[in-house]
């Protein structure tokens, strides 16, 4: 019997520097007040915790290329026998570690990962007292016969709840990283359809490497209400100053 070559999962490594620009993953964050210890929203400012509070925080995917969605251009392959060019289908995978800063100590609980990235999906590891999530991923898997999910941007790729240790004053930061077990350059990638089985007419994939805009990351005030005299423009402009610069 002849063996079905509808799928094929060949990873193929971007190149770097500015042809590696024109597309790449961005990651983006959003946070809202919970309960602590529950998912029910709070009452108090996002960025203004309190005794009783703990934050939902979600981080987001979005491929881009050329500045707008990446999903319908061509892109190129660098992996014989393939053609060197296909269509982008979707996002392919993802592997992050999440890091928290100044003492960013605390208790995650309700941890999950988007059901299009559900093929090897982890919520990762906790480890340095809650400050530290490693390995959160997941990935499309293309069954033979099936097509690459388009969604973009994935809106909560990951999803996680977390509760301070500590209510004491301070700014607490957050921001993806690679994920450790990554190998370098290997953190996320898309789905490229660069044909369809000659026999079954079924389309033909491939998964490229991407570099990845980790953004600024997600600052969290924990006991730090924001000015009540600021008008709204000031207080963006307040908020605008806290922000801290990507981790290094």
């Amino acid at each position: 019997m002849r063996a079905r070559t509808t799928l094929m999962l060949a990873m193929v490594c971007g190149t770097t520097g500015v042809v590696s620009a024109q597309e790449y993953m961005k990651v983006s964050y959003q946070a809202s007040v919970v309960q602590a210890g529950t998912t029910n929203p709070g009452t108090s400012f996002t960025y203004d915790l309190w005794p009783g509070d703990g934050i939902r925080l979600q981080v987001n995917l979005t491929l881009l290329r050329n500045g707008t969605s990446a999903i319908g251009q061509t892109t190129t392959l660098n992996q014989p026998p393939l053609p060197n060019f296909g269509t982008i289908a979707g996002i392919g995978s993802f592997l992050y570690d999440l890091y928290g800063l100044h003492d960013a100590t605390g208790m995650w609980y309700g941890r999950s990962v988007s059901g299009i990235l559900s093929t090897g999906a982890s919520t990762g590891t906790v480890s340095a007292g809650g400050s530290l999530i490693s390995n959160i991923g997941g990935s499309q898997f293309l069954f033979p016969g099936t097509t690459a999910n388009a969604t973009n941007p994935i809106v909560g790729a990951f999803v996680g709840y977390w509760v301070p240790n500590s209510y004491s004053s301070r700014w607490v930061y957050f921001q993806m990283r690679p994920g450790s077990a990554a190998p370098p350059g290997q953190q996320n990638s898309e789905a490229i359809k660069y044909g369809n089985d000659p026999g079954t007419g079924d389309p033909q994939y491939a998964f490229k490497y991407l570099d990845t805009d980790f953004g600024l990351g997600l600052d969290i005030g924990i006991g730090i209400p924001a000015p009540s005299s600021l008008a709204a423009f000031g207080l963006a402009g307040w908020m605008t100053r806290r922000r801290r610069q990507p981790v290094p």
